[in-house]
């Protein structure tokens, strides 16, 4: 039950403490029903990934890119820099992007399974940029990549062919996931 009580100009509103547990539970089971949550349990340490070989440097050099380089066997995972991102763009390779957030637990684990991915993808057609999105590392072109592809949510993934966006994701995903969601393109 609730109470409206009205002093001068402001109102107050009065509930039992049985209401205000059953609110509280509410919003706690309807705000972990969302889509794009995953269960990552308290305490768990960050997951940094593993330092790139000199190899992964290499084939990142090779194909013109200036940006640090995260992963990758034939194909490249790196952080997005504009230059490398336009250039690439123009290209015959599939170009995917992850929008990655630092204080994001699922992003965390989200990267090192997609930068694994990279290290086995069996295509040298990929090339992959990760671009922070909202967080204390973000540049301006972070942002003005992300408005034009609408980007509205950290963990978001776009695959783009031919400078054409041809897939987009806001689901968790795993190596596998990735390994499969890109094979369709190649």
């Amino acid at each position: 039950m609730r109470v409206v009580i009205r002093r001068g100009d402001n109102y107050y509103l009065h509930m039992s403490k049985k209401s205000i547990l059953t609110v509280l539970i509410c919003g706690f089971i309807l705000g972990g029903c969302q889509k794009n949550t995953a269960f990552i349990p308290f305490g768990k340490i960050k997951q940094e990934l593993p330092p790139p070989s000199s190899q992964v440097q290499v084939l990142a050099s090779s194909l013109g890119l200036t940006g640090p380089a995260l992963s990758g066997n034939k194909s490249v995972f790196v952080d997005l820099v504009r230059n490398d991102y336009e250039m690439i763009s123009k290209t015959d390779k599939i170009v995917f992007v992850y929008f990655y957030t630092n204080w994001c637990k699922s992003c965390q684990k989200e990267q090192a399974d997609i930068a694994n991915g990279f290290n086995e993808l069996a295509s040298d057609k990929v090339v992959g940029f990760r671009s922070n999105y909202k967080d204390g590392e973000t540049q301006d072109y972070d942002d003005k990549l992300a408005a034009s592809l609408n980007i509205s949510y950290q963990g978001t993934k776009v695959i783009l062919k031919n400078g054409k966006e041809v897939f987009r994701s806001q689901e968790v995903w795993n190596k596998e996931t990735f390994l499969k969601e890109i094979g369709k393109f190649l």
